[in-house]
Parts: structure tokens; C-alpha cells; sequence
């Protein structure tokens, strides 16, 4: 009989998929804060004549306490860590589309780059050297990713028992930049961390946000005849979600699919009693 052998087959079917399942949910935490990006973007571009510093910014989302920085402006904060220490941010882009970097090349009389990243900084207000406790940094992971996952160059949670504005009184804020070296596109980023067992923190504010990818580096001006490098232009933007690649695309479901072929060859390679 045939029947025992394919509940096995049926019931690995399952497991896998459960396991499937359980790999793509996200860390529980009763702390979240996304942000769907509209594509709202400024881009400032800064390299003065005769100065050897330039910069281009992409500016995607910024808050009040930095009116001069633009991008889309972003929802409040509500948030309460006075029993749950967990906390998610997700950067999302809207329904069948995908945030696409090309970052630009050298400029021309570049000398040296030193940074070229994407930063993404959220909290309730900018922390400052006093009492500081750190708390961790549990995940990062793209959704929709084509290209290779950029570099972490640093990330941070930190509690802080002085701001900015000292009034406020204890902030948190944290901090994740990412490397760039090559286009990248992809339709979320979610990261989540574990606040420090000091934080209590509730707030329902406007929070302290900045995500913004930026080259940073210096240029030969003399060699240039004082003139400044051409502005690269904006490149960060919206696109359409790209169709995924078959050659780098289910893995983890060919595993799947292989086990679930393994299982079967043996059954029938099984001789009937």
C-alpha cells in the first residue's frame, strides 16, 4: 500500500512549509514604527568653488527638528517601553514599487571619497554625551532585494538621560548606516532592536528622523581651475517592483522541493509488502 508513504510525503510538505513560514516572520515587538516612503526627495548638492569638500544628499524622510533638510516629512511616534523593550522600524515603499540607489561615480577631479552610504536615524530626539545606555541591535533584513546586501559600517540603539533640548528630559535614538558601492534596489528594510532594561521611555511625539543616502569626498580644485564638480543629480528613487531573478531567487524552496523529491524516490523505491 501506498497510502502510509505519501501522509509522510504530505506531512514533510508541511513541515517545510512551516518552516518557510516561521523564517520569514518578524522579531514580535509591540513597538513599531514604519514609514511608507512617497517618493518626496531633496537633493542638495554642495561643493563651492575653491572649497575641496563636496557632498551630494539624497534626502528621503526628515523631521522637524531639521526643517532645512526636507524629504517627506514623517508620522508621530507612538511608542512605550515601559514593559516591552522591543522596537521595529520598517522603511517601506508603496504597494508595487521598489527604492532603487545608483550611486554616482567619482566626480570628475575627485581626489578622495570617504564616505558613500545610506543612514537611517530614528528616535524620539538626537542623544547626548551624559548617562547613555546602550541597548542592541537584533536584525536587519531587505525585502525584495536585487543586488547584494550593502555593508553595515555601524549601527546603535542608545538611551540617553539628556537631549538636545533639555526640557524633554531621556531620549533614545538609533542609528544604522549601510555602504554603498554598487545600484541597489529593494522594497523594504526592517530592523529591530532591544531597548536597555533602564529605558522606560513613552512618548508619543514627533520623532527625530533622518534616512538619507549621501557621497561625501574631496576634489583637486586647483586642478579643476577653482571650478567646482558637476552636481550628479538625484539617484534615489521609486520603480517599479523588477521581476525576480530565477538564477538567484528560491533557494530555500528548492530545498523544499528537493527533499520532497528525495522522500518520494525512496518510497518508491520502497518494495510493496
Amino acid at each position: 500500500m501506498r497510502v502510509l508513504p505519501r501522509m509522510m510525503t504530505t506531512a514533510l510538505l508541511m513541515m517545510m512549509m512551516m518552516i518557510l513560514a516561521l523564517s520569514a516572520t518578524p522579531t514580535k515587538a509591540e513597538n513599531l514604527y514604519d514609514v511608507v516612503w512617497d517618493g518626496t526627495l531633496t537633493a542638495i548638492w554642495q561643493a563651492g568653488d575653491y572649497q575641496p569638500l563636496y557632498q551630494s544628499r539624497m534626502i528621503l524622510v526628515s523631521s522637524t527638528p531639521n526643517p532645512g533638510l526636507g524629504g517627506m516629512a514623517p508620522s508621530p511616534l507612538n511608542l512605550d517601553f515601559s514593559s516591552d523593550k522591543q522596537f521595529r522600524f520598517t522603511l517601506s515603499a508603496p504597494e508595487g514599487q521598489a527604492f532603487r540607489i545608483v550611486p554616482p561615480a567619482l566626480p570628475l577631479g575627485a581626489v578622495f571619497e570617504f564616505e558613500k552610504a545610506l543612514k537611517v536615524s530614528v528616535g524620539s530626539a538626537g542623544v547626548v554625551p551624559g548617562a547613555i545606555f546602550p541597548g542592541t541591535v537584533d536584525s536587519i533584513q531587505f525585502g525584495g532585494l536585487q543586488g547584494s546586501a550593502p555593508p553595515v559600517l555601524n549601527s546603535s540603539f542608545d538611551y540617553g538621560s539628556a537631549s538636545f533640548n533639555p526640557a524633554i528630559g531621556p531620549q533614545f535614538e538609533q542609528v544604522v548606516t549601510f555602504g554603498l558601492s554598487a545600484p541597489l534596489t529593494f522594497t523594504s528594510l526592517m530592523m529591530t532592536f532591544t531597548a536597555p532594561l533602564e529605558m522606560t521611555l513613552s512618548t508619543t511625539a514627533t520623532p527625530y528622523v533622518v534616512i538619507e543616502a549621501s557621497t561625501t569626498g574631496f576634489f583637486d580644485w586647483e586642478a579643476g581651475h577653482g571650478l567646482a564638480p558637476p552636481d550628479p543629480g538625484v539617484w534615489v528613487s521609486l520603480v517599479a517592483v523588477p521581476e525576480i531573478d530565477p538564477a538567484s531567487a528560491g533557494s530555500v524552496m528548492t530545498l523544499v522541493l528537493g527533499a520532497l523529491g528525495l522522500a518520494e524516490c525512496r518510497v518508491r523505491r520502497r518494495p510493496l509488502s
